[in-house]
């Protein structure tokens, strides 16, 4: 892309700086402006977590996939490409940029420049054809911390697209635990799953819950078996829990790099397609970016490609009961 004299801006977190040196110093070396970013500065607990592409200002990739080869080999991935729309490229841009310039000092926080600003958001989503059909979207960050005026919290995002739902809720996600899990005080955060009961027992809506089968610590099992006993109501609405491996080898293993890596949600009402495991850290420490859909009707567009997707993987012969 050098070669053709395309301007390169490349954002890493300081996690990935010895794994990653060959390639950046190749990117450096080819004239590529790259920046190291260290969240700790700003946040304690802090991690680089967001993934995102920006291209020519037109077109935009929001997703799971890391920009490293198990991402694009072994692991399974979901994510969402927006083509030749700039309005959302250039919202997007802000938030690329609002990474750009973080730095220890803290001067940009909380006051943003009102080029970083944004009306589309929650309240103002942005109005386009996706597919076939009207749909509203908005993209949601986290943390609040590094939030400009206007953007929607990603947090927010999620119990929204949630709350709204009235028929189903599936939901494909690699980690799932109701806590802070990175901090000592492994501090209870009951949320998503409030409004997972909220939405079984107060509007009978039926949940599906796909989460990977290589586990990330010993008390995902646990926490996933506390919501999958929800599944013994009655007169309620429904869930069912079940994990998936992106191997064909239907067992529970530990910290696998061939696992499910996808953080997405589709309901009757809303897609959203995510960055962040659904853990307290994520949203609260942790960069992570959501693109947002609203679009009920049932003709060609995002929601019902996801919804596609999701119940071919829980119909699929790698995803087993828990």
């Amino acid at each position: 892309m050098l070669l053709r004299k395309v301007k390169i801006r490349f954002i890493y977190s300081v996690d990935y700086i010895e794994e990653s040196k060959i390639d950046v110093d190749l990117f450096k070396a080819a004239g590529a402006q790259v920046k190291v970013v260290n969240l700790t500065d700003i946040i304690e607990d802090g991690f680089y977590h967001a993934k995102l592409y920006i291209v020519d200002n037109r077109n935009v990739y929001f997703g799971s996939a890391k920009a490293k080869s198990s991402s694009f080999g072994s692991r399974y991935e979901v994510g969402v490409f927006i083509k030749n729309c700039s309005a959302i490229a250039s919202d997007a841009l802000k938030i690329f940029d609002t990474y750009w310039i973080i730095d220890k000092t803290r001067n940009i926080l909380p006051n943003f420049a009102s080029s970083l600003q944004t009306a589309i958001n929650k309240e103002n989503p942005l109005k386009l054809i996706l597919g076939t059909e009207l749909t509203e979207v908005y993209i949601s960050t986290s943390p609040k911390l590094l939030n400009a005026k206007g953007r929607t919290n990603d947090i927010d995002a999620h119990l929204n697209v949630l709350n709204s739902a009235n028929e189903f809720i599936y939901v494909a996600i690699q980690a799932y635990a109701p806590i802070f899990l990175y901090t000592k005080s492994n501090t209870f955060w009951p949320l998503i799953e409030d409004a997972l009961k909220k939405a079984i027992i107060n509007r009978n809506v039926t949940v599906r819950f796909i989460s990977s089968s290589s586990l990330k610590h010993n008390n995902t099992i646990a926490f996933l078996q506390s919501l999958n006993a929800l599944s013994k109501l009655h007169n309620f609405g429904s869930i069912e829990v079940r994990l998936m491996t992106a191997l064909n080898n239907k067992e529970i293993i530990y910290e696998s790099r061939h696992d499910l890596h996808e953080k997405f949600i589709v309901t009757d009402k809303h897609s959203l397609i995510g960055t962040s495991n659904w853990e307290a850290d994520y949203f609260y420490d942790d960069t992570g970016i959501s693109f947002v859909a609203y679009c009920p009707n049932n003709g060609t567009n995002i929601r019902t490609d996801l919804f596609k997707l999701f119940q071919r993987n829980w119909n699929s012969n790698y995803t087993f009961s828990l």
